[in-house]
């Protein structure tokens, strides 16, 4: 065999052992934010049906279907799928600059295209929260069990990070400033000739 055959049977083999690494991961996060998303919404449930429990189990079971929030359930699992394979993505460029302009195309074009203000900012929020926490087991004792035990609860990270935007979904309270401050920034990044670059460039990556 050939060195440019064995330089192709090696570059499929590696393609192959990202894209199972890349199933893996969107596998076990869909899994944990379905997790997630099954508890949030069983609580609204439970705020919404509680009196009809006393009338029944089956009047508790029928308004558990009909109060079941649907959206939110799906948002936890999409949120939980893209969220890893944009960190999958962003570990297959090794160059900082490549980075940074990755990210500056896709949040100034999806914001631009698509406007997910919500998924930005608990993207965001989400890196800020997975830097705390390395850094918070960093320190920790490694034979600790609470170390283990922080590393296991990946549901109720999915809960810290997302936290803000579902709450303002349930009309528990608005996180009324982020939308407004949100819209503005995204509105002058939009205006601005130096973002078409960015929007072009992210609308190549989206394929929109």
């Amino acid at each position: 065999m050939t060195y440019a055959q064995n330089y192709k049977v090696d570059n499929t083999k590696l393609a192959d052992d990202k894209m199972n690494v890349l199933r893996h991961l969107i596998k076990k996060q869909i899994k944990s934010a379905a997790k997630m998303g099954l508890l949030m919404s069983s609580i609204k449930v439970l705020f919404n049906s509680f009196k009809l429990f006393r009338n029944g189990v089956l009047s508790f079971i029928t308004s558990f279907f009909e109060y079941f929030d649907y959206q939110l359930f799906i948002f936890f699992v999409l949120y939980g799928t893209f969220y890893q394979l944009t960190r999958f993505l962003l570990n297959e460029f090794h160059n900082e600059t490549t980075q940074n302009s990755f990210l500056a195309g896709l949040v100034a074009g999806t914001a631009y295209y698509l406007s997910p203000r919500y998924y930005v900012f608990a993207y965001a929020f989400t890196t800020v929260i997975e830097l705390l926490n390395d850094l918070c087991l960093s320190r920790m004792d490694q034979s600790s069990k609470l170390k283990q035990f922080v590393k296991n609860i990946s549901w109720f990270k999915i809960f810290i990070y997302i936290s803000i935007p579902t709450f303002g979904h349930w009309k528990i309270f608005k996180p009324w400033m982020l939308p407004k401050i949100m819209d503005r920034v995204f509105n002058n990044i939009s205006n601005d000739r130096m973002s078409l670059g960015s929007r072009n460039y992210a609308k190549f990556i989206l394929g929109i």
